[in-house]
């Protein structure tokens, strides 16, 4: 009993060593690459809402107010396939003095390639035109070809970051690095081919009877937020004996 526990011990003891001698055996090198990007693609979100005591009434004017939008927004240049119906509702409540009144609400999106001059022209337009109980929120974001095109070329710089900083860890430890045995990566990346990168064709703004508009937001003065992308990679190494 004694000898076939001492077997088992030794046994133990030698696979534990093996595998420190394995992992002994490895370089863990960390890649990383960053950039800013500027947003390829706005999004405008237009809301309009009519209160009336009348439901039919609250209806009508908000469709009047959305028929005089949409002509501003046909006006720029801008094309149906790139306008969406995010919300439109009809709801119901008390006043103060018991009687209800109708709220009737409209939410618009445009999609499109960011253009900080179009977006002036747009917010110009609307002052112009005198349009009410409207509400306006602007945003941008990454197309999904800008993206991915970034990614993978970081992904190229993280791997040779990661290269090179394996290489000097194998001349400071006066090693030869061999073969990679794993690459992990912490987000989603592109490997092979870089992948194709899609124009996005905009008709230019124009605006009827003010060809010389001026414009006199901070878009005309200014560039948007860039985003923020990074890339790890961290590749394994065998050490050459």
């Amino acid at each position: 009993m004694k000898k076939t526990i001492l077997i088992l011990c030794i046994t133990l003891f030698t696979t534990i060593a093996n595998g420190q001698t394995k992992s002994n055996n490895e370089i863990y090198s960390d890649g990383v690459s960053k950039t800013k990007v500027r947003p390829d693609v706005a999004i405008l979100t237009l809301s309009i809402e009519k209160t009336d005591s009348v439901e039919k009434k609250a209806i009508q004017y908000l469709n009047e107010e959305i028929e005089k939008l949409t002509n501003v927004v046909f006006e720029l240049g801008f094309d149906k396939s790139q306008i969406s119906i995010s919300e439109y509702k009809i709801s119901s409540s008390l006043r103060d003095d018991d009687r209800k009144k109708f709220t009737a609400t409209n939410e618009l999106k445009i999609e499109f390639a960011l253009n900080t001059k179009l977006v002036d022209a747009f917010y110009k337009s609307i002052q112009k035109n005198s349009l009410t109980d409207i509400d306006i929120s602007f945003d941008t974001k990454l197309s999904d070809s800008l993206e991915k095109t970034t990614r993978f070329n970081l992904v190229q710089q993280a791997i040779s970051d990661a290269v090179q900083n394996a290489t000097n860890i194998a001349t400071a430890l006066k090693v030869k690095i061999g073969d990679v045995k794993q690459v992990i990566k912490t987000k989603d990346a592109f490997y092979g081919q870089a992948p194709k990168i899609e124009i996005m064709k905009f008709t230019p703004p124009k605006i009827i009877e003010d060809t010389k508009i001026k414009y006199s937001t901070s878009f005309d003065k200014f560039e948007v937020t860039q985003v923020d992308i990074e890339e790890r990679i961290t590749i394994v190494f065998e050490i050459k004996k």
